[in-house]
């Protein structure tokens, strides 16, 4: 007998490369507002010793400007506190267990696969995830670890998309000038698209379907205090998603028995409806057309057309490719499903490389090798999106020497 789900506690992971704000985030957590305006956390909700000493600690460093970056470990213990929040007399609480992994897990995916397998694993499988972007740092070498990321959060996932709500935060706006921060929190899934470029952010939305944007400031304008900005607004959406889940689960846990009678309950209020407005509205479910043929006319009575079928998922096969050369070919095939499962065979299919400078791929998914890296291919149906992995890494095949031979007069000649 399957045991029923747990509502006790939040699994989120708090995510971001070295310096995005990870430990300023943790240190705000005090100084949210309560009320009806923000969360508030208190001694009292926090759980261990570890988890008020790190809290605690962190908000001394922002306090006093300081980092204290965490250090990368193959595991850490959860930080679980209970944030509250009073709304119009209402009481909510957000029960949390939010694990902080180091920094360079995300930007190295070899060691990620590697020591910080469970951190991975956390990414794909938890309640939640806040990914923290750095709103000074826009290279592309950030560009090139988010997109590795990505193509290993779905490698792990065997799946194009990640049913684990995404909070994609904007970070330490509090860096740019005031009329940006302004623009940024005005929109920020605008600021987070600008930020990462349109290619990938297309590429978080299509694996994260349950996401919002945020730009947020653990410390706030002021140096010296701390007044987040933002960071509210994400605890609520986090809580929000919550609460969905809950209900979810809940009605989940309702035996099969009784969920068949409530539908039968519905079906008779329903026909009771209908009965109540008149046949016409059961009538009108039939379309009815009235041809002229000749002097005659012709009444065709039938159920009306069935719709086109809308892609609801797109399967690469291979899932990954390998090239042990450079200018090499390899064919990826896209398979198009509705959301009954039934192949689309004539569905329209649209194929992008996020790199065109490692490899390129054809209207029909000839994908070519062109330098050395890891990068991913798309295909995408309507709102359906799957992507393969590639990877080029050349190999030596033969070495040749010239010239082929050398001849000496003399020994000790050169």
């Amino acid at each position: 007998m399957a045991s029923a789900p747990s509502f006790d506690k939040d699994q989120v992971c708090l995510w971001g490369s070295p310096g995005s704000g990870k430990t300023g985030f943790l240190g705000c957590l005090f100084n949210l507002g309560g009320g009806a305006d923000g969360w508030v956390i208190s001694p009292g909700g926090i759980e261990g010793t570890v988890a008020a000493q790190t809290l605690l600690d962190a908000r001394r460093g922002l306090e006093e400007g300081t980092i204290n970056p965490t250090p990368p470990r193959s595991s850490y213990e959860p930080l679980t506190f209970t944030l509250r929040r009073s709304d119009d007399g209402l009481k909510h609480s957000l029960p949390i267990s939010l694990t902080d992994p180091a920094g360079e897990f995300s930007t190295d995916v070899v060691r990620l696969q590697g020591e910080g397998r469970a951190h991975l694993d956390l990414l794909v499988r938890g309640s939640g995830i806040v990914w923290l972007l750095n709103a000074e740092r826009a290279s592309d070498v950030e560009f090139t670890n988010l997109l590795k990321q990505l193509t290993l959060i779905t490698q792990e996932a065997h799946s194009p998309r990640v049913n684990v709500p995404l909070a994609l935060c904007l970070s330490r706006i509090d860096t740019l000038d005031e009329d940006d921060q302004v623009a940024r929190r005005e929109d920020p899934e605008e600021a987070v698209r600008d930020h990462l470029g349109p290619e990938l952010y297309a590429l978080f939305e299509r694996i994260f379907p349950t996401r919002r944007c945020f730009a947020i400031s653990s410390r706030g304008p002021e140096e010296g205090t701390i007044n987040p900005i933002g960071v509210n607004d994400v605890l609520t959406w986090l809580w929000e998603q919550r609460q969905q889940r809950v209900r979810t689960a809940r009605f989940q846990q309702i035996p099969k028995r009784l969920r068949g009678l409530t539908g039968i309950a519905v079906l008779v209020v329903v026909l009771f409806g209908v009965v109540s407005w008149g046949l016409p509205v059961i009538l009108g479910f039939f379309r009815t057309d009235v041809v002229n043929v000749g002097n005659t006319e012709a009444v065709n009575v039938g159920p009306p057309p069935l719709g086109p079928q809308v892609a609801a998922s797109v399967t690469l096969s291979p899932t990954s490719l390998t090239f042990a050369s450079l200018d090499s070919t390899a064919t990826l095939t896209a398979t198009v499903e509705d959301a009954g499962g039934t192949v689309i065979s004539d569905a329209t299919v649209s194929w992008a490389s996020p790199d065109e400078g490692l490899a390129t791929v054809s209207s029909a998914g000839l994908v070519t090798s062109v330098a050395t890296g890891s990068s991913t291919i798309t295909a995408t149906s309507g709102s359906a999106s799957g992507s393969a992995s590639v990877t080029v890494s050349p190999v030596a095949s033969s070495v040749t020497l010239s010239p082929t031979s050398l001849k000496f007069a003399a020994f000790g000649a050169k």
